[in-house]
């Protein structure tokens, strides 16, 4: 695509992402210029070039790169999906990678910050708002319903959590406070970490002692609801994994298994799920509900950058259409600002 078209989008994600294909196929359709960058693509298939003098004070210059180039001051709005970590050459030593990520990350954090952009989501934005403890008290002072919730390392605290839901008739789960990815320390693949019950007697005295753990009382469940909030819109999915035990209590383990549902949320729900996105500094947001059998909703948790992709494909709902007319439309008003 031309780089003289305006306004520029910059989407800034991985080189293989099925999910922002969607968008980008979107854009194409639309005639509408934007550039795709990965940030692992620095240095070895983008160079960084930029000035700054004491009579313009702007910073001019590029991320140059073999198919097209990213002009300092053209870009309009930035969608931060999901671009890797920078990648060197493997003769560096691990100080000398440090010393060049934590360089690298300076110069490209503070350029890509001066655009005069709309971001989707900013970085620290969503850095913020993956803390799980934020997430629960910010949804709970939208008024949303959380699950009783304790993260500790004391195996002493997480078994008299456990006892207190066994007394009021809940089991209790355990899931991760970050990455559910881990890489197995025999195969070297990644494995994830799924959403399970655990009772007294699965606690491991050494292991909670290392590290934090979240444990949540279980929730009872009609449907898990996968919520993608872009701006003001809201497209909600009613997951359906019954049929497996796993299944039940994590959808992600039984995909073959699920059945899918279009939903309407209640309009109090809806308004608070958006302002919810909204007081983390996010445009968008990906946000796990259950529906319990009585007909509440509650709170589980909220992805930055989430996937959606499969819930378009399954249901149809128009959220790639939602991202583009977000990132052109703003695109579009600091185009006509800037030259208004």
């Amino acid at each position: 695509m031309s780089d003289s078209s305006a306004p520029t989008i910059l989407v800034l994600t991985q080189q293989i992402d099925p999910t922002a294909d969607f968008v980008a196929h979107e854009f194409n359709r639309r005639s509408v210029p934007f550039v795709r960058m990965d940030l692992g693509e620095f240095p070895s298939r983008m160079d960084l070039s930029a000035s700054i003098d004491s009579g313009e004070g702007d910073w001019k210059g590029a991320f140059h790169r073999p198919s097209r180039s990213v002009r300092l001051g053209g870009v309009r709005s930035i969608w931060w999906r999901r671009p890797t970590s920078f990648q060197f050459p493997e003769h560096l030593t691990r100080e000398e990678r440090w010393f060049a990520r934590d360089e690298a990350s300076a110069a490209f954090g503070g350029l890509l910050r001066l655009q005069e952009a709309f971001w989707m989501n900013y970085p620290e934005a969503s850095m913020r708002a993956e803390f799980k403890p934020i997430q629960l008290k910010a949804a709970r002072r939208r008024g949303l319903e959380i699950p009783r919730t304790l993260i500790t390392n004391s195996a002493d605290e997480a078994r008299a959590f456990i006892r207190e839901n066994r007394r009021a008739g809940h089991r209790t789960v355990y899931k991760t406070l970050a990455f559910s990815d881990v890489v197995n320390p025999v195969s070297g693949e990644n494995e994830v970490i799924y959403t399970s019950v655990i009772t007294e007697d699965d606690l491991d005295d050494g292991l909670i002692k290392i590290s934090p753990c979240l444990f949540q009382q279980e929730v009872a469940k009609k449907l898990e609801l996968r919520v993608t909030v872009v701006g003001d819109k809201v497209f909600t999915a009613g997951i359906d994994a019954s049929a497996t035990p796993e299944g039940k209590v994590d959808f992600r383990t039984s995909y073959s298994s699920i059945t899918y549902r279009h939903l309407e949320l209640p309009a109090e729900v809806s308004d608070a799920l958006v302002a919810l996105v909204r007081d983390l500094g996010l445009a968008f947001g990906a946000i796990d509900l259950i529906l319990t059998p009585d007909e509440r909703y509650v709170f589980l948790e909220i992805n930055p950058s989430g996937q959606w992709a499969w819930l378009e494909i399954e249901l149809g709902l128009p959220i790639t259409t939602a991202i583009c007319d977000a990132l052109q439309g703003a695109a579009s008003l600091q185009s006509a600002g800037r030259h208004g």
